[in-house]
């Protein structure tokens, strides 16, 4: 699991490895919190994930 937070919106993010039929081409998630409970927002086609790291890039953009 990888918690983090984006816009005062709360994140937990799942990296799943492989399923019971040990096929590694496996749903990863990602959860929101709601106020009440984490929900899921999106699934991500992963390959035997093993974790998740959150990272920000930089403001690109620039006034002329």
């Amino acid at each position: 699991w990888e918690y983090f937070s984006m816009d005062g919106s709360h994140y937990l993010a799942v990296a799943n490895s492989i399923n019971g039929s040990n096929n590694r081409a496996i749903d990863s998630e990602i959860f929101r919190w709601n106020g009440t409970a984490f929900v899921s927002m999106q699934r991500l086609l992963t390959f035997g994930a093993r974790c998740w790291e959150w990272f920000s890039v930089a403001d690109s953009s620039s006034s002329s």
